[in-house]
């Protein structure tokens, strides 16, 4: 192999056979021979591989900062790849290390804490869990001779002494602590009745589930109002006024993380028809009408149209009360609650949209990636209050930044993903380079320290005219170039013309 080679990581095969990972090369070492298989099914990778693992079955793991967990097989001189998809939530995270362990486990270190995956289900350990930090080192995980593991962190060397025990099942149970309507609070009701109209009716729902806290996620929703669970951050409902009528309020808890869901729990909720749709009101209606037809039938007429005049203001009234509700609700499931912008899958469902706009009016449509250079330095240096301050600061800038019909959104964790209208092609990267500015080198202030924040931005090109492109590979592209933006010193932005993929043949080297 020569002096020069620098092995990034190593494992040894049940056969005795070891390989080495070197410079995003494998070579596997065997009775005094060395020899660099080729890789069928492995593209060109973006990034570097950090970690390889020799599991029981012979299988060869290998895991890369930016190109994820893949599976090779063995047979003859080559090698077969396959990689292994993380689910949706876990992508975001940055994989440094790889184990499989006896039972044929994987096992991943990440900046964020330790998945584990046993061939069908995921888990996500973090410090909330018992891991000893949540940023895991890289190479630095090892199985016992007893099967315990060790993981080795920023914060500590930990060691799990029963990982058997992992995926046994994790209880998840969720309660609604209080039920106010005005100044009245219903504990443990399992149906209450209202007048109409009312106050407005709040939920507030809670969960005792300690482990993995932070990916516990409440979801909640009135039958009879809407059809579709809306999930909520902080556990409150607030029903400002409901129609007359029978409705259920349903709220369950789930955590991605533990792969748990939690039964629902119901409470059944009735809003009493106003006083003029009770029976006794028609009776008097009744009555009155008749004496009326004794004293004057002018009279009686002047009344019934002040009386439909009055049902229809209440009518309108109340249809602005329930857009009002509805518009309240919509921007919950579209934003995020940090920082005000569109949510994931709000930003994503945007750009498919502007997408199909742009080539139906055949015009260019820009794509970029922001991210916020150093954020974990911010959140270890002055804490996670700074760092939501922060995010806060950057989602501010950008949208004074944009037009009112570009659109911005947060990708994940720091990260932010900008779609630009109507600029001319020739004129995209003078655009982003001054939109690079306005958002970048921000001053903030926080917990009474200050400090500045800047942005590392790779953006992308959509062009109907070069053929038809997916947002996976347009969005992949702009990642692409947001690490070149990071590689190339951070706090700038770069700009690829073209949004085509090209993929070598080859493995890089081979």
């Amino acid at each position: 192999m020569g002096d020069s080679t620098r092995v990034q990581s190593a494992c040894a095969e049940p056969s005795g056979a070891v390989w080495l990972l070197s410079n995003n090369r494998l070579f596997r070492g065997f009775n005094g021979e060395w020899t660099r298989p080729k890789i069928d099914g492995l593209p060109t990778l973006h990034g570097e591989l950090l970690g390889v693992s020799c599991a029981p079955d012979g299988a060869l793991w290998i895991v890369g900062d930016q190109d994820g967990v893949w599976r090779l097989t063995l047979g003859g001189n080559r090698m077969e790849a396959g990689q292994i998809q993380l689910p949706p939530e876990f992508r975001p995270l940055a994989p440094l290390a790889i184990l499989a362990d006896h039972r044929g486990w994987v096992w991943l270190g990440t900046d964020s804490g330790l998945l584990v995956w046993n061939g069908r289900n995921w888990r996500h350990l973090t410090q909330e869990t018992g891991l000893i930090w949540n940023d895991v080192n890289q190479g630095a995980l090892r199985e016992g001779p007893d099967g315990s593991i060790w993981v080795g962190t920023s914060g500590g060397v930990g060691h799990m002494l029963h990982p058997e025990r992992i995926f046994d099942s994790v209880p998840v149970a969720v309660s609604i602590t209080e039920i106010r309507h005005g100044g009245t609070l219903y504990t443990g009701a399992e149906q209450i009745v209202l007048p109409w109209p009312g106050t407005p009716l709040h939920f507030q729902v809670a969960s005792s589930a300690m482990r993995n806290r932070s990916e516990l996620n409440i979801r909640i929703r009135m039958v009879g109002l809407h059809n579709d669970w809306i999930d909520s951050q902080n556990g409150i409902a607030t029903f400002t006024s409901l129609p007359p009528g029978n409705y259920t309020f349903m709220t369950m808890a789930m955590n991605a993380g533990l792969n748990a869901y939690s039964i629902p729990i119901k409470v059944g909720v009735r809003i009493l028809p106003p006083w003029w749709k009770t029976w006794w009101f028609y009776s008097l209606c009744a009555l009155a009408f008749l004496l009326l037809l004794f004293v004057a039938s002018q009279l009686f007429a002047r009344h019934l149209k002040q009386r439909a005049k009055d049902l229809e203001r209440l009518v309108s009234l109340r249809t602005q009360e329930l857009e009002a509700s509805r518009e309240q609700l919509r921007i919950q499931a579209t934003h995020d609650g940090l920082t005000g912008l569109l949510n994931r899958v709000a930003a994503l469902s945007a750009l498919n949209a502007e997408m199909d706009r742009a080539v139906r009016e055949r015009r260019t449509l820009v794509v970029a990636l922001a991210d916020l250079d150093n954020f974990k330095r911010i959140n270890d240096t002055h804490g996670h209050l700074a760092g939501d301050e922060a995010l806060r600061k950057f989602a501010a800038a950008v949208l004074a930044a944009i037009r009112v019909y570009d659109h911005a959104g947060r990708y994940g964790g720091e990260e932010f993903l900008l779609i630009v209208n109507e600029i001319p092609q020739e004129a995209t990267e003078q655009r982003l380079t001054s939109l690079h500015a306005s958002i970048t080198n921000l001053p903030v202030s926080a917990l009474g320290r200050e400090f500045t924040i800047t942005c590392s931005m790779g953006a992308t090109v959509f062009d109907p005219a070069d053929g038809p492109r997916s947002v996976e590979s347009l969005l992949a592209y702009a990642d692409v170039a947001l690490y070149e933006a990071k590689a190339a010193g951070r706090n700038r932005v770069v700009y690829s013309k073209s949004a085509r993929l090209d993929h070598d043949d080859e493995y890089p080297g081979n």
